[in-house]
């Protein structure tokens, strides 16, 4: 037992021996001017509880006490196995000046024995500008300048940040200059483009609705202008949320995105001064990455001079203007009485074609003329609508012979020469044979005009030959008295027929009583016909029944042409009839609804509400007329 605690000792004792004592150093090659950086020293050996001694170096600043630490591990040399103890000590520095240094020695006392660490080089470099530049740049900055103090330093530091922070004031500036222009509308506004400021009553304006910015924006809302006064036609409008593509204009040598809102044809109803109301947008303009600002632009008010015809109107002019071309054609020369054929009036050019009425043609009183169906072949362009309007007329004569539809005098304005042209047509033959026996059946047309025509077949000739009369013998049931009753009763009536038969004939003779009466059945054919249409899914032959049998109404009621009617006219009109506002309103909403809609569809559940509410309507207005009488 003594001889192994002997050779363990011996073992112990010899690990002394396997490992010299040195203190190595740890510390980085280069450092940069003013920077905290450390130095380790580390000794294999534990010291005698003395903390290791440091020679000084001016270029570097201590800072503090050393933090230090211990660990150990197994080693095995020429196969002997021991163990090494390593102790640490770790200093903080600060580099004061540039240049190549030697580290401070470390030197430690063990057994009796000093030890001392070797010096290692070390490089203190310039602080580095905060100026964007590349690697090879910053070199040539620390080459051209470089402090040799800690207080240069702070004052290249102090001089750093006041340029950071003159660069910072600088774009705070610039934003606050952005947002300004913002507000005040130079780079974010709104215009209401129209393509004349003087028109004629019925002359086509071209309108669009813009915005011009110079930012993105996100849309918070919008305000479309009125039109009071006016007849629009909208061409383009992108629905709410669908994308609008912006196009470049330069404006006072600056380049803007333009977003077309809307683009619509107006016409003028009426003269004077008519006002275009503002066209408004509520945006949340992006002026920077971090600055938002909230614009609402509102273009200025257009006002459009709008003025009356000058002398030389006639009887035959309907309200058209532009520059018109016109054609009368039949399809057949000859036909037989009670067959039907189609007459065709066509109007090409460039102008107004969305408003022009029907014209007036004297067809001979023996031909049964139908109202005729409207065709639109025509595009809207910047100046007006481009094309021809036709106007087809289903007819059936009813008597033979040879007959003329006369020449048709079509009077327009142009308002280019500011001056009114009358164009004619020619003259049409038609010659009538005798009938067939077989009467054509005009269908889907509206209520035939109303006339007196003589028909062949009114009349029954006299029979001739022999006709076996025969003398029938004198009944004795009646008497003299009986004789007498029956003239008296017989003259009363007649007396009442011819009576009554003249109230018919002056009830006739006037047309407003005429039209009147026939006002609330011809509004519920046509309303019945626009249901159909609806059921059918024909949209834009529901709209023309529905609005033919609202200006049908008005102009049967209250005796006003139908080339008179405008919505200007109906407004001013009903006023003075002392009709309620909130109803005029209504109508002349219904009425503008089926204008619009032609060019844009509403579907089918905002038809049948639209057919309803002018349902609605005719019943108050019958309501309201019914209690005057």
């Amino acid at each position: 037992m003594q001889k192994f605690i002997l050779i363990l000792f011996s073992f112990f004792l010899s690990i002394t021996t396997i490992v010299a004592q040195t203190i190595t150093v740890s510390a980085p090659n280069v450092v940069e001017l003013g920077e905290i950086f450390q130095i380790s020293y580390t000794l294999n050996e534990q010291s005698n509880g003395q903390q290791m001694s440091l020679t000084k170096v001016d270029a570097l600043e201590q800072l503090g006490a050393p933090s230090s630490g211990i660990k150990s591990h197994m080693v095995v040399s020429n196969g002997q196995v021991g163990s090494v103890v390593h102790y640490t000590e770790t200093y903080r520095f600060r580099a004061l000046k540039t240049g190549k240094f030697k580290t401070p020695i470390a030197s430690a006392t063990v057994n009796g024995k000093t030890i001392s660490s070797k010096a290692q080089n070390i490089e203190v470099s310039d602080f580095p500008k905060f100026t964007g530049s590349t690697p090879k740049s910053q070199s040539q900055n620390r080459q051209q300048s470089q402090p040799k103090t800690l207080q240069q330093l702070m004052l290249q530091q102090m001089q750093q940040m006041q340029e950071i922070d003159k660069q910072g004031q600088q774009q705070m500036r610039q934003q606050q200059q952005r947002s300004n222009r913002v507000a005040s509308g130079e780079d974010f506004f709104t215009r209401v483009e129209v393509s004349k400021t003087k028109s004629f009553i019925g002359e086509p304006i071209h309108v669009a609705l813009k915005l011009y910015t110079q930012y993105n924006y996100s849309d918070n809302g919008r305000v479309v202008p009125t039109f009071d006064g006016f007849y629009k036609k909208v061409l383009y409008e992108p629905a709410y949320n669908e994308r609008i593509y912006s196009t470049q204009e330069t404006i006072n040598g600056r380049k803007f995105k333009v977003y077309t809102f809307q683009k619509l044809m107006i016409f003028p109803q009426k003269s004077g001064d008519l006002v275009i109301t503002p066209f408004e947008i509520d945006a949340n303009v992006e002026v920077s990455d971090y600055l938002i600002v909230r614009k609402i632009a509102q273009s200025p008010q257009v006002i459009i001079k709008v003025h009356d015809f000058p002398a030389g109107k006639t009887a035959n002019f309907t309200g058209a203007v532009g520059d018109f071309q016109v054609q009368a054609k039949a399809d057949v020369q000859q036909i037989a009485a009670d067959e039907a054929f189609t007459f065709r009036f066509t109007v090409s050019g460039q102008g107004n074609l969305s408003l022009l009425q029907k014209p007036k043609i004297d067809f001979p009183q023996t031909f049964e003329v139908y109202d005729p169906k409207v065709i639109d072949n025509f595009g809207t362009t910047t100046q007006g609508d481009k094309g021809n309007k036709i106007f087809e007329y289903v007819i059936i004569p009813s008597q033979a012979g040879n007959f003329e539809i006369p020449a048709i005098e079509f009077q327009y304005f142009n308002s280019q020469t500011k001056t009114f042209k009358t164009l004619k047509t020619n003259v049409i033959p038609i010659e009538v044979t005798k009938s067939t026996g077989k009467k054509s059946q005009a269908v889907n047309f509206a209520t035939s005009k109303s006339q007196l025509a003589y028909k062949g077949d009114d009349i029954l000739f006299i029979k001739t030959g022999d006709l076996q009369l025969k003398k029938t013998e004198k009944s004795s049931n009646f008497f003299p008295r009986t004789y007498t009753i029956l003239a008296i009763l017989l003259s009363i009536g007649t007396l009442v027929f011819i009576i009554l038969k003249r109230k018919q004939i002056e009830f006739n003779s006037d047309e407003s009583r005429v039209k009147n009466k026939k006002a609330d059945a011809e509004t519920k054919k046509r309303l019945k016909q626009a249901r159909l249409c609806l059921e059918a899914g024909k949209e834009t032959e529901f709209y023309d029944e529905l609005a033919k049998a609202l200006w049908g109404y008005v102009s049967d009621k209250f005796t006003i042409p139908l080339s008179a009617l405008t919505i200007d006219t109906v407004r001013e009109f009903l006023t003075q009839q002392n009709i309620e506002n909130s109803l005029i309103q209504d109508l002349i909403d219904v009425l503008n609804h089926c204008n619009f809609a032609r060019y844009a569809p509403s579907g089918a559940a905002a038809n049948r509400e639209l057919l309803e509410r002018s349902v609605a309507l005719i019943l108050a207005f019958q309501k309201k007329l019914g209690n005057r009488k």
